[in-house]
């Protein structure tokens, strides 16, 4: 891996050229896709062929182990060209960095090689209708254990990457458990 600096901040200058790498065919694709209205799948399965489905997850665990300089140096790359790939590469990314940051070790070995390699994206983390981290945030779900420590049980109507993608990671309340209060 060849670290490169900016202003003595370290980053990772071959997972920044693989972006750069792809991004000519996406640029290639834009309009066909926007024309379509379709999520760019292929931007993604490139992506993932490329070794950046699980980029800022350690390498220990299958990711590419990006830094946040690094992945941030991705995200402009990909934006310069197709900036709707960009915001989905980034809601998946985050998704799966709080995903790792929060899971145990069973679910990072059951969830993480269908990410990094499997070609699975996350959904967003405010993938519940009405939520997002520009307001304050509310969580609006509940969700119903399950027999057996499976999925949760959850009615409540998601968006996803495009229709596409799942595991997803949203936030809510365990059935039968209080919220706190709301700060005054």
């Amino acid at each position: 891996m060849g670290m490169s600096s900016l202003m003595d901040l370290q980053y990772d200058a071959e997972l920044v050229d693989r972006v750069k790498q792809l991004t000519p065919a996406f640029a290639e694709r834009a309009e066909e896709i926007d024309r379509n209205s379709r999520f760019p799948s292929e931007n993604f399965a490139e992506l993932r062929d490329a070794g950046l489905n699980a980029a800022c997850i350690p390498k220990e665990w299958g990711g590419a182990g990006a830094n946040s300089l690094t992945y941030n140096l991705i995200l402009l790359e990909l934006g310069k060209v197709r900036p709707s790939t960009a915001l989905s590469w980034n809601m998946h990314s985050t998704s799966t960095s709080l995903f790792f940051a929060l899971a145990n070790e069973g679910q990072k070995k059951r969830i993480l090689p269908r990410v990094a390699g499997g070609g699975e994206y996350f959904s967003s983390v405010t993938a519940e209708r009405g939520m997002s981290f520009r307001h304050l945030v509310t969580l609006k779900s509940t969700f119903t254990p399950v027999d057996g420590g499976g999925p949760a049980e959850r009615r409540e109507n998601l968006r996803h990457l495009g229709g596409v993608r799942r595991p997803f990671f949203t936030t809510g309340f365990l059935a039968g458990k209080k919220p706190p209060p709301r700060p005054s």
